[in-house]
């Protein structure tokens, strides 16, 4: 198959995410932002004006045969079919979601390790829910994360898996109908950023009736 038969079903899978998500969640989407697949004609290009951290960060994902999502502006790549509804996740949280749209205007925006950790967890929950509505739950995250976050590398792990564990319990509760539209919608409402009292996470842990995690960001001595 060429890789732009490769681009073309990935046009056509992200499609099919994007409108699932819109109704799943009830918003009347946005246009979809890019999405290619690594090598494709379509992908010539795709990384002009972008930092010298984006085009690395790209290129080392399609070296491990990853995908990723860049925020500003929003944009996505994959390696394998199977990735394109969580970075379609990924792009439909980073056009929709209130605080996220706040955050992106404010590039130069430094924020806390607290943070950090909340808002990864729940853009890491979002994109692999959207994975589990499109090719269900046999790969699902099952584990809580547990141990110190002393170190970036350490933020992303635990925000990672506590995000996949998350997805893993949403996506199963919206399909036993123990989740509602208006549940997930609000969500989206809610402030993704604040450092001391991260309401969309909390929200998120109350209606899965799950205790949030109490990690550790001591430094090693």
């Amino acid at each position: 198959m060429s890789t732009t038969a490769h681009q073309n079903l990935t046009e056509s899978l992200a499609d099919i995410t994007w409108e699932s998500l819109s109704q799943v969640m009830g918003i009347q989407a946005k246009k979809r932002p890019r999405i290619y697949f690594y090598l494709s004609p379509q992908s010539a290009g795709s990384l002009m004006d972008r930092s010298l951290y984006e085009v690395d960060l790209v290129h080392r994902q399609q070296f491990l045969g990853e995908g990723v999502t860049l925020k500003f502006p929003p944009a996505a790549w994959v390696s394998r079919f199977d990735q394109i509804p969580e970075e379609v996740g990924h792009l439909f949280a980073i056009t929709h979601q209130v605080s996220t749209q706040r955050i992106l205007k404010k590039r130069n925006l430094k924020i806390s390790a607290s943070q950090e950790l909340w808002s990864m967890t729940l853009h890491e929950c979002f994109g692999k829910f959207a994975h589990h509505l499109v090719l269900g739950l046999k790969d699902a995250w099952r584990a809580r994360p547990k141990g110190r976050i002393n170190s970036p590398i350490k933020i992303w792990e635990f925000a990672h898996r506590e995000g996949y564990f998350l997805a893993a319990k949403l996506t199963k509760a919206y399909l036993d109908g123990e989740i509602s539209t208006s549940e997930l919608k609000k969500i989206f409402s809610l402030d993704w950023y604040a450092a001391k009292d991260p309401r969309g996470l909390n929200y998120l842990y109350s209606i899965l009736n799950e205790s949030p995690p109490t990690p550790d960001f001591k430094k090693r001595r």
